[in-house]
């Protein structure tokens, strides 16, 4: 079977991250495995971390905001040459950009992955009749993903919910990093309006007047937008935190970040699923999320991981506080349990394998 991954931009992101972990743990040596980037926007550390020897990519270079169409010739000398029978779009625009180039052929199928909630409610009634027709399997990063697809009009029939994994391997073979201090770190894209970074950096605050060698790092860039570091930096100023945080930017070493935290928030105000969540439960330290999409399917209150509000800065403050002041042994032993049995990536590639069929 000849399997194409399309995805628009390759920076360093939750949805990238997946498609690099998915590729790795692909096993099946009868399979072919592609992988096409349609804007010249791509994180090159990120590619080489694709290990794989049976996978080649290709690199249509097309320009952000320039011809939604360039590449598309491209994208069909290439699928044609090749004989794909498997189209693995990785966003509905995807789908859209590789139907416009491919069309339909009984020779291959398409499948889509939906990585956020609020996509299908900018689609037409015509468009949403294509995708209901033309794509094979739709997979769903979490329930919440995958109601707000049903919501707005697509087949239940055609819709698995399959949860994001990661390679646990990259998290339980690094030791714990002793510090000074007490480390809150964020993981995530800096777009404040989704992910809510300015939340934790207001909540630090508080944290501060009662653990004042408390600091936080936040780990993640958009280097489609600078200004929101920046921007972040003023809010730490005003807030009088600015010389306790720390802005990585784009961020590779993850684990290692990790494993030299004391706990994980995720301040997000909108989450599709939150594969950094699962990160913390695999790197053994406790795990803070608001209570938005995705997030309060992996994490239970008080089971493997903590909720709060998002928002709610104090709420927020007042929970970590609480947490860093406990012992969390129980939590986060179960925490580590729960997330391997249910997101391991091999789970997730043997639930896409089946996805193909």
């Amino acid at each position: 079977m000849n399997i194409l991954h399309i995805i628009f931009s390759f920076n360093n992101g939750g949805s990238e991250n997946l498609v690099v972990d998915l590729l790795n743990s692909w096993n099946n040596e009868k399979d072919n495995l592609y992988l096409c980037i349609v804007n010249d926007s791509y994180d090159k550390e990120l590619l080489d971390k694709i290990k794989n020897a049976k996978i080649t990519v290709i690199m249509l270079n097309r320009k952000i905001g320039g011809k939604k169409t360039y590449g598309m010739k491209k994208l069909r000398k290439f699928v044609k040459r090749e004989r794909i029978d498997i189209i693995h779009c990785h966003s509905v625009n995807v789908f859209n950009y590789a139907f416009l180039a491919l069309g339909y052929s009984f020779k291959r199928k398409y499948i889509l992955t939906i990585h956020n909630v609020s996509i299908y409610g900018t689609l037409s009634k015509s468009a949403i009749l294509i995708h209901n027709l033309f794509i094979h399997k739709i997979t769903a990063i979490s329930e919440t993903v995958k109601n707000s697809i049903i919501a707005n009009g697509f087949l239940d029939r055609k819709v698995d919910i399959i949860y994001n994994g990661i390679d646990f391997s990259k998290y339980s073979s690094i030791e714990r990093n002793e510090h000074k201090g007490k480390v809150i770190l964020c993981v995530g894209r800096m777009v404040p309006a989704v992910k809510g970074q300015d939340t934790l950096i207001k909540a630090l605050k508080y944290v501060r007047e009662v653990m004042p060698d408390a600091y936080c790092v936040f780990a993640g860039g958009n280097p489609e937008n600078h200004d929101y570091i920046a921007e972040m930096k003023e809010i730490a100023c005003k807030e009088k935190v600015d010389d306790y945080i720390t802005f990585l930017g784009d961020c590779h070493n993850v684990p290692y970040q990790m494993a030299r935290a004391d706990i994980l928030v995720m301040p997000s105000r909108e989450e599709g699923f939150g594969l950094a969540a699962v990160e913390g439960m695999a790197s053994g330290i406790p795990v803070l999320v608001t209570r938005t999409g995705g997030l309060q399917e992996i994490v239970k209150n008080g089971v493997n991981g903590y909720l709060t509000e998002a928002d709610q800065p104090k709420q927020m403050a007042d929970k970590i506080i609480k947490i860093l002041s406990t012992d969390q042994s129980a939590i986060t032993k179960r925490a580590y349990q729960i997330a391997y049995e249910k997101y391991d990536i091999s789970q997730t590639a043997d639930l896409m394998r089946k996805a193909y069929e």
